[in-house]
C-alpha cells in the first residue's frame, strides 16, 4: 500500500476488445448495439461526467493496535471512493469486495453514538437506472485499474439491479472474465402472499484476467436416503467437527454429523446458505446493511492469500476490514459516510482487544480523510510539509532553481514564492481568506 501523501501517475486502463462478441448478425441489418458501458466517453472516459479532483489525503489518526508491521498501516478512509481510488496505484490490489447501494429506493436509518443520534442515508436515485449505472460504472472502471492482473472483484447486489450490473460489468471487465453469479440464500423475516419470498442476494464474481488466483473452498453436502457404508468405530475431530472414516464404493471419506444430519465435504458450489445477521446474532452491531462475517470469510479465503491487499470501497459496518484483519490480510476501506468510518474504527479496536493470545496483536491502521481538511492540522504542519500539500492540491511540481523559469512558467514561479511565504494564520478563517466555496472543504478540528 502506498503512502497517503504520494502521488502516482495512473497506468491507463482500457475497455476490453469485444467487437466480435457485440457484433449483430448481418441478416438483421443495421441494429444499434451499445458495446461500451453506459456513461463512457471515447475521448475522456468517465472523467467527462466525473472530472478528476486532485486533492491529497489527510491522515487524522494512526490507531496503534500493538503489532510492529513490516508493511505500512492499513487504511480507513472517509471520502468519495471514486476520488480515493484515483489515488491508489494501478495493479496494486488483490481482491475487491463491494456492497454498493442496491437501487432499492429506500432510506436507511442508523442510531449511533452515546446520545443515540439518528443518521440516515438514501438509496434513492432521481436519475433512475441510467444515472445509477453511470455512477457505478465510473467506479467499476477504477476498480479494474487498481486490481492486479491476478486479482478478482465481487459485486454484491440483488434483484433490483443485478441483471443490469452484469451487462455493464461484461463491457468493463470482459464477458470472458465472468466467473460466477453466486447466490447467497438466507432466512429473514417478512413475507408476501403475491409472490415468492425474495430471500437471496447475488454476488457477481469477475477476474481481471484469465490468470487469476483462486483457492477452492469446501462446504457441507448432506446425505439423504439410506447410508450403505462401513464405518470405522473411531471418532476424530477437525475444524468441521467430529467425524468417522467410512468406506463408500471402496473409497475412504470423512463422514460428519451435526443437528441437520450426516454430511461430507465437497467443493463449494455457487449457491451459499449462510445465515444473515439476525437480531440476536453475536456479530450484530446495529448497522442496517451489515453482512455476516462467514460470507466475507469465504470470499477472502477463496480469492486472496495472507498479506494480500483487500479493498472495500463501501465499508459500511466494517465487516470486510474486520475479517481481512482476522485472516492476516492487508486492507484498504473507504466510505463517504462519517458514521460508517466511525463504526468501522470502533469495531476494529474492539476486535483487537478480544484477539486470542496466540494470535498476537493486530496491525495498526490509519484513519484518513479526502476532500475535507481540519484547519488546525494544516496549521500544525511544518512549512515543507504544507508546501507539498498545496502542490498536491494543484497537481504542481516543485521548481528547485533560484532563478525564474522561462517566461511561460513565470506565473507558477511567482505562485511558488507566495506558497513559500504563506501566513499559516490565514487558515484559521478559511471562508474569509480562501472564499466560501473553498472554505467549506476545510473543517474545524474537533
Amino acid at each position: 500500500m502506498s503512502n497517503a501523501s504520494d502521488q502516482h501517475t495512473p497506468i491507463p486502463e482500457s475497455l476490453p476488445d469485444q467487437e466480435q462478441f457485440w457484433r449483430p448478425p448481418a441478416r438483421f441489418g443495421s441494429v444499434p448495439v451499445e458495446a461500451e458501458p453506459m456513461g463512457w466517453d471515447r475521448k475522456r472516459g468517465f472523467e467527462k461526467h466525473y472530472p478528476r479532483v486532485n486533492l491529497p489525503m489527510q491522515i487524522i489518526e494512526r490507531v496503534s493496535l500493538g503489532k510492529t508491521e513490516p508493511h505500512e498501516p492499513n487504511r480507513l478512509i472517509w471520502g468519495d471512493n471514486l476520488h480515493v481510488m484515483r489515488q491508489i496505484e494501478s495493479n496494486s490490489v488483490d481482491l475487491i469486495y463491494m456492497d454498493p447501494p442496491f437501487f432499492s429506493g429506500r432510506q436507511y436509518n442508523v442510531m449511533w453514538g452515546d446520545e443515540q443520534e439518528m443518521r440516515s442515508f438514501n438509496d434513492i436515485w432521481q436519475d433512475g437506472m441510467p444515472g445509477y449505472l453511470i455512477w457505478l460504472n465510473a467506479r467499476l472502471f477504477e476498480m479494474k485499474r487498481i486490481l492486479k492482473p491476478t486479482g478478482s472483484i465481487y459485486v454484491h447486489c440483488d434483484w433490483h439491479a443485478s441483471h443490469y450490473i452484469k451487462v455493464e460489468m461484461d463491457k468493463i471487465f470482459g464477458y470472458e472474465n465472468f466467473r460466477n453469479e453466486i447466490i447467497w440464500a438466507y432466512r429473514t423475516g417478512g413475507a408476501t402472499k403475491r409472490s415468492f419470498g425474495r430471500k437471496h442476494d447475488a454476488l457477481l464474481f469477475y477476474s481481471k484476467s484469465k490468470e487469476y488466483f483462486f483457492n477452492t473452498q469446501l462446504d457441507r453436502s448432506y446425505l439423504t436416503g439410506q447410508m450403505g457404508h462401513v464405518a470405522d468405530k473411531t471418532f476424530y475431530d477437525d475444524e468441521w467437527g467430529r467425524y468417522q472414516v467410512v468406506v463408500f464404493s471402496k473409497t475412504h471419506i470423512k463422514l460428519y454429523r451435526d443437528s441437520r444430519g450426516y454430511f461430507t465435504l465437497t467443493n463449494c458450489r455457487d449457491y451459499w446458505n449462510i445465515d444473515a445477521v439476525g437480531r440476536t446474532s453475536k456479530e450484530r452491531i446495529g448497522y442496517p446493511t451489515q453482512k455476516p462475517e462467514a460470507l466475507l470469510e469465504r470470499i477472502i479465503k477463496a480469492s486472496s492469500n495472507e498479506d494480500d491487499i483487500v479493498f472495500d470501497p463501501f465499508i459500511g459496518g466494517g465487516t470486510t476490514a474486520a475479517v481481512a484483519q482476522r485472516l492476516n490480510r492487508r486492507w484498504i476501506a473507504a466510505d463517504q459516510s462519517r458514521v460508517a468510518v466511525s463504526v468501522t474504527a470502533e469495531r476494529l479496536k474492539g476486535q483487537a482487544m478480544t484477539r486470542e493470545m496466540d494470535e498476537g496483536p493486530a496491525p495498526d491502521f490509519n484513519v484518513e480523510q479526502w476532500g475535507i481538511y481540519e484547519s488546525q492540522r494544516l496549521s500544525d504542519m511544518q512549512s515543507g510539509e504544507f508546501r507539498e500539500f498545496v502542490l498536491h492540491c494543484y497537481g504542481a511540481t516543485r521548481h528547485e532553481s533560484a532563478a525564474p523559469p522561462p517566461y511561460f512558467k513565470r506565473k507558477f514561479y511567482y505562485y511558488w514564492r507566495f506558497v513559500y511565504s504563506i501566513d499559516y494564520s490565514r487558515l484559521a478563517q478559511p471562508d474569509s481568506h480562501l472564499g466560501r466555496r473553498t472554505g467549506t472543504r476545510i473543517a474545524s478540528h474537533a
